[in-house]
């Protein structure tokens, strides 16, 4: 994923690289290695990414397919959260990619992408979608604001 930020954990206002487990690990093989999201309901939990660095599910089925272009590529105007630092994503990006061999992406087609975020959807309740249907899984007594009660997700 395109670097946009210093990294959950990061307690050094100076290191303005998300290193993913390295810091917490310090091993250097763990350097933007991630931990892996459920899928459960994906279509409806952007913006995807560690990060949020993708705000539509296509953007990052494309990313996963070939990340080392798409990180490359990226486009940083697509950003919708607050407060992001996206000021040293150029150099950022380049201690990211530089020497590395393991993000070669594979040659796919227009079909191949479409198949996939099917399959995606697939992957997500109905339910999560209709506020009358969330109701009976919220908490009697739980005081949520009305907006989130009557969500359109």
């Amino acid at each position: 994923m395109p670097p946009i930020g210093p990294g959950k954990g990061n307690k050094d206002a100076a290191l303005q690289q998300d290193y993913g487990r390295w810091l917490v690990t310090q091993h250097p093989d763990d350097k933007f290695r991630f931990r892996t999201p459920s899928l459960l309901n994906v279509a409806v939990t952007g913006p995807w990414g560690h990060n949020g660095a993708y705000t539509s599910l296509e953007a990052v089925v494309r990313h996963m397919l070939n990340p080392f272009q798409a990180a490359l590529n990226y486009d940083r105007g697509q950003l919708t959260q607050p407060n992001i630092p996206t000021a040293q994503l150029a150099v950022n990006l380049r201690e990211m990619l530089g020497g590395n061999t393991d993000l070669a992406g594979q040659a796919y087609q227009e079909e191949d992408v479409q198949h996939l975020l099917a399959f995606l959807h697939t992957l997500t309740d109905p339910c999560v979608t209709r506020p009358d249907c969330l109701q009976r899984w919220i908490p009697s007594g739980a005081n949520l604001p009305e907006s989130v009660l009557q969500a359109r997700f």
